[in-house]
């Protein structure tokens, strides 16, 4: 995998000011992810069945390991050298090992797993399964699954709070996201959006404030002509809503760079201090970065226009420093590095 690096993201800096405390990459869902000491990379190839370690450090490639059909998830086990991949077609999680380059475990895992997240101490992971609607718990030390947690219809968009507690999901075709207590394994809140949203596909939680943030498309299919639409929206939900309601704001990116136009948005990433959002479009190959605003109403407010990035981008990471935003773009077949000044 070639492995490109740019540096033309110009960032405005940010007044807004937050207390201490910060998000790691892997409590999200993603073809991407970068250990927390941010030394390595980690990228799904879901067109030939491999995953790619990058030296975050030097900017290389180091090796690609082949996973099997259709690797759809990612995550680093703690610093690695382990990481855990979700195999779609293949209805397995892989556990790569970085040092020696191959697979050490394939476990059988139910149908269609999607996103998968690990947990801090790196104990536990977690894996949205498509079609059975489930989160399965696996240990990681043991190497197996634990148990299944009935989580909704084609749920494939997950995250941890950031406490830990609870996982959040989204169903793919309907948009929705449910939160699921990780002590008891049932669903506990969730959040109807829109009668047209769904190809949801992923969430992310901030660090301290109350919000998950999810990005997917509006559609109306139910007219047999030209007055169907498709729109990208990302919608924000109050995880403890002020005024007692279950409030969920839903935002249209497609006017949100004035008459500039972007489509598809495949998912976001929160910078570790919260303060920025990057939501990538894979339609047209552009990215807007976003200041988050804690005023329960605006929630986001555009940094400069949309940003031009490689061909068909499906993944986002924001290096644990804040310095870099990394970015996968399946039809490059690379991984551009961004520097955040």
């Amino acid at each position: 995998m070639a492995l490109r690096f740019c540096a033309y993201l110009i960032l405005a800096v940010l007044s807004v000011v937050y207390a201490s405390g910060s998000l790691y990459a892997g409590a999200s869902n993603s073809l991407l992810d970068v250990t927390p000491d941010g030394k390595f990379l980690l990228v799904a190839n879901a067109d030939n069945g491999s995953v790619t370690v990058i030296d975050a450090t030097a900017n290389k490639a180091l090796r690609e390991i082949v996973v099997g059909d259709k690797p759809e998830g990612v995550a680093w086990i703690g610093d690695g050298p382990l990481a855990v991949v979700t195999v779609y077609n293949d209805d397995i999680v892989a556990f790569v090992d970085n040092n020696i380059g191959k697979v050490v475990e394939r476990l059988r895992v139910p149908d269609e797993p999607y996103g998968i997240v690990v947990t801090k101490d790196g104990t536990r992971a977690y894996v949205t399964h498509e079609y059975p609607g489930v989160v399965s718990e696996i240990d990681l030390s043991q190497r197996k699954v634990l148990r299944q947690m009935k989580a909704g219809n084609m749920v494939r968009g997950l995250a941890l709070s950031p406490d830990e507690k609870r996982l959040y999901v989204t169903e793919f075709y309907t948009g929705v996201l449910l939160a699921l207590d990780r002590e008891s394994g049932n669903i506990v809140d969730r959040w109807e959006g829109h009668s047209s949203d769904n190809l949801c596909r992923n969430v992310v939680v901030h660090p301290r404030r109350p919000k998950a943030y999810l990005s997917h498309i509006r559609s109306k299919i139910d007219v047999i002509d030209g007055s169907g639409s498709i729109f990208p929206h990302l919608s924000i939900c109050d995880l403890v809503p002020p005024n007692g309601q279950k409030r969920r704001t839903s935002i249209g990116m497609d006017s949100y760079n004035g008459i500039y136009v972007v489509t598809n948005p495949w998912e976001a990433a929160l910078s570790p201090d919260g303060k920025r959002l990057y939501t990538i479009y894979a339609g047209t190959n552009d990215m807007n970065i976003s200041e988050v605003i804690d005023d329960d109403y605006k929630e986001i407010k555009r940094i400069g226009f949309a940003v031009r990035v490689g061909q068909n981008p499906r993944a986002v990471r924001v290096s644990p420093d804040g310095k870099k935003v990394y970015i996968a773009n399946t039809l490059d077949f690379d991984v551009t590095v961004h520097d955040a000044d």
